[in-house]
């Protein structure tokens, strides 16, 4: 047997089905599928969905999530008990306010039809204790709004706190594999559904669950045959419901599909608009247009109007539902009223019409809610199952210290050894995916101050040995060592405290042009700051800034050029003054001035370091110490300079023939 409410559901599940493709008009139907460089495809969920409002799928697990969900609200039982007794006494104090109606009618004036003198003293007093009961339920309602909004604020908080803990302790591979735009979206589109749920959904739920069945029981008190009549016609409307929006869902599917013909064939012909133009094919693209956008408004206009005879068919269904109780229900009054009892009054039958009107608003509220805390769910369970990844494993016992002034590593032996930077690789072999291999066997040696440049095309592998070496990933084969102790047995926040690392795409965060070369040393003061930018070549443009040192840096170093971000880099690096520098195509993209002063800052940053560089232009690399040449995932070329020149292989073609890798 359905239930009660499944009428309404299925008019409401028409209802958003219209409201889905309404929404979908303007979307394109076609998605990039493009794979990051690590061969790893995104999500399909999240990057693309900031923004775009409420995520409307259904969680894989209700149970567990709610299970999860409820230890965060169970962290403050007594707000959540206070928010629970103001939504329950709200909820009885409004059905109390409408049961008055009847002794209004039965006692104040039915009685004082026809009478000469009436006697209002009952109406004064029932609209004092209205009035009273008005003000409870404003209370209680203002309270439950309040303790609500604290509630959900509280539990939002400490839910995205453990998301960005969890995040922080998440190795790489977790982010190569999953876009920052659908990372972010756990903190945005799917908290903010959370917290709607918990500050309006939970409660309107749960106040409308109360509203529903306690005026049913009050239904049934006032009249059991009056309520037997009004639920076969909720049946009645229940199939009726089911059968329409069975058959508008089927036609609202047929819609999407010619929607997204639409939108794909203009998607098509937008991006190919110059080969359109170019072979005169304008008329006939219009021609094709409008037959694929008459083919969608016809089925448009099918699935709309049949959705759209829904609503006005139970409407119909509930008018004669309510004529049909007033008039058996007036049979009840003069039939009782001829036997000379009262149990079925005018005032009965008056409440039992405004509660047969009142069953509709807690019945479209719990089918409203029901969609918002589903949805709510799907972004908890998104949030959860984040949250659920297993943190970065760190075994190693090697521990870097800093005693009489120098960094040393502390075995576990409690001997120590002097960190100089000396990094050997051998044989080392990795591969991101199964099927996949990137690193085929290197061997290499770095020595303490020894600059190594590694070139070669891109995807060749020459950043996935830096991130080797960071313990970013761990290799499957092989050794690396780092003076001389597996760098596997070293803890990974130690290791990656001893290098330093300037990258391509340099990231600013918000704050200071001071507080962001500080990054690089947190307990470095204000002077060392200075002269980091002084050495890095970056003091002129800062001081030619009207704020100095002290501007305020936003949107990743918005106003600044390439170079300028860059200098900063270098400056931040120059400051955590480690033995081994990491450079991942610091000079790419910049312009020639700008590269002979971030050349210049370079020179003096890599002094007395073990240095790796990775460049796409081979004139940055000349000076190196050593230069290994990578394809495939192998040294192909090992030497420096003149070496390399002189046996005239991939090296020299690449020197002779352009001095930038593509």
């Amino acid at each position: 047997m359905p239930t009660a409410s499944s009428f309404w559901m299925g008019a409401a599940s028409v209802q958003w089905e219209r409201m889905r493709n309404c929404c979908k008009t303007a979307v394109f139907t076609k998605r990039s599928t493009i794979p990051n460089r690590k061969g790893v495809k995104p999500m399909a969920a999240g990057g693309n969905n900031a923004g775009r409002g409420r995520d409307y799928r259904k969680p894989k697990d209700v149970q567990r999530t709610l299970r999860r969900l409820g230890r965060y609200l169970w962290n403050y039982p007594s707000l959540l008990f206070l928010v629970l007794a103001a939504t329950i006494s709200q909820s009885i104090l409004g059905l109390t306010s409408s049961y008055l109606l009847k002794p209004i009618i039965d006692d104040c004036i039915v009685p004082n039809i026809g009478n000469a003198a009436p006697d209002w003293s009952p109406l004064l007093h029932t609209l004092v204790r209205l009035a009273v009961l008005y003000l409870l339920t404003l209370a209680a309602s203002y309270g439950q709004s309040v303790l609500s909004m604290i509630l959900s604020e509280r539990c939002t908080n400490r839910l995205r706190a453990n998301l960005f803990e969890r995040l922080q302790d998440l190795p790489i591979s977790f982010f190569d594999a999953h876009g920052h735009g659908e990372v972010m979206s756990r903190f945005t589109n799917d908290a903010d559904n959370v917290q709607a749920a918990i500050e309006q959904g939970i409660t309107s739920f749960l106040s409308a669950l109360i509203t529903f069945f306690g005026t049913m029981y009050l239904m049934i008190r006032l009249n059991a045959y009056l309520f037997c009549l009004t639920f076969l016609f909720m049946v009645l409307a229940v199939f009726t419901s089911r059968t329409l929006s069975l058959k508008s869902k089927a036609r609202f599917r047929l819609q999407q599909r010619e929607l997204g013909l639409v939108n794909e064939y203009a998607e098509e012909i937008i991006q190919g608009i110059r080969v359109v133009k170019a072979f005169h094919y304008e008329d006939r693209a219009v021609e094709e247009f409008n037959r694929r956008s008459e083919k969608f408004r016809d089925t448009a206009i099918s699935a709309n109007s049949l959705g759209m005879s829904l609503m006005p068919v139970i409407g119909q269904m509930m008018g004669i539902c309510y004529a049909a109780t007033t008039v058996v229900g007036a049979f009840f009054i003069i039939r009782d009223a001829g036997t000379g009892a009262s149990y079925f009054t005018i005032g009965s039958l008056g409440l039992y019409l405004t509660y047969t009107r009142q069953l509709r608003a807690p019945i479209n509220n719990i089918t409203n809610q029901l969609v918002s805390l589903m949805s709510a769910l799907a972004g908890a369970e998104r949030i959860f199952n984040v949250m659920d990844n297993e943190p970065e494993p760190d075994d190693g016992g090697v521990r870097l210290t800093f005693e009489d002034g120098d960094y040393q590593w502390a075995l576990q032996e409690e001997e120590t050894i002097p960190l100089r930077g000396h990094i050997t690789l051998h044989e080392v072999q990795f591969r991101y995916t199964a099927d996949k291999p990137v690193i085929r066997g290197i061997t290499l040696e770095a020595y303490p101050g020894q600059k190594i440049a590694l070139v070669g095309s891109t995807g060749a592998g020459k950043t996935t040995l830096t991130n080797l070496m960071s313990r970013f990933y761990d290799i499957q084969h092989g050794a690396i060592t780092y003076d001389g102790i597996d760098i596997r047995n070293i803890r990974k926040s130690d290791l990656r405290h001893s290098m330093a690392v300037v990258l391509q795409d340099t990231h600013l965060f918000t704050g200071t042009i001071l507080e962001n070369i500080r990054y690089g040393r947190l307990n470095a003061t204000d002077e060392e700051c200075v002269e980091a930018a002084r050495t890095a070549n970056a003091y002129d443009f800062i001081h030619a800034l009207p704020d100095g040192f002290k501007t305020v840096l936003t949107a990743d170093g918005n106003g600044l050029s390439q170079g300028q971000r860059q200098l900063l880099n270098i400056a931040r690096a120059m400051l955590a003054e480690r033995p081994v520098l990491i450079l991942d195509e610091a000079t790419s993209s910049i312009d020639t001035r700008t590269e002979q002063l971030i050349e210049q800052g370079l020179n003096r940053l890599m002094e007395g370091k073990t240095v790796l560089i990775i460049a796409h232009r081979l004139s940055t690399v000349r000076n190196a110490d050593k230069i290994a040449v990578i394809e495939n995932g192998q040294i192909l070329e090992f030497g420096n300079h003149q070496e390399l020149m002189a046996q005239k292989g991939k090296y020299y073609e690449l020197y002779t023939g352009q001095h930038l890798l593509d």
